[in-house]
């Protein structure tokens, strides 16, 4: 049996979760694409499909990385991208 508990385990799969998404934008932005909360569903696996109307996992994150400055939403057709901020820090961790 785990000894870690089941609120750790959860905290730690949110970071994994929020990791992922920030890959994907990273990726995006590399192939200067413009990314919208369907496509990183896709991209996650975890897609819901056309009848529903937000895939809720990323959306949720996305809403709180967007609070914490981490990923912006971007204007006209929308989608999601790197805050600047971010964006240094991982080319910073790459360095």
């Amino acid at each position: 049996m785990s000894r870690t508990s089941p609120e750790e385990r959860a905290r730690i799969g949110i970071v994994h979760l929020e990791e992922a998404i920030l890959d994907i934008l990273m990726n995006a932005m590399c192939e200067n694409e413009r990314i919208s909360n369907a496509e990183i569903s896709k991209r996650m696996g975890i897609y819901r499909g056309p009848s529903e109307s937000r895939d809720w996992i990323p959306w949720t994150l996305l809403k709180k990385l967007i609070a914490e400055n981490r990923v912006i939403q971007l204007p006209n057709r929308g989608g999601y991208a790197l805050s600047e901020q971010e964006l240094d820090q991982r080319r910073n961790r790459s360095s």
